[in-house]
């Protein structure tokens, strides 16, 4: 299994490392993620997945 730091999720999605944060702290919204001791790590595998179920057609989509 392969893992990504912050930075690197950041560059990938084009978001800023503030906006991960923030999802993680509010528990919505932001890309699945583990914690090994202090340093949080998200999957790769499970990155893509979630990257793939963000792809809407339009904004009317957004809670379908």
């Amino acid at each position: 299994m392969n893992f990504l730091n912050e930075r690197q999720v950041s560059e990938r999605l084009g978001v800023s490392i503030a906006w991960l944060r923030k999802c993680r702290l509010r528990g919505i919204g932001g890309p699945p993620f583990a914690r090994f001791g202090s340093s949080v790590r998200y999957p790769e595998a499970d990155l893509e997945k979630w990257a793939k179920s963000q792809i809407r057609p339009s904004t009317l989509t957004v809670n379908q």
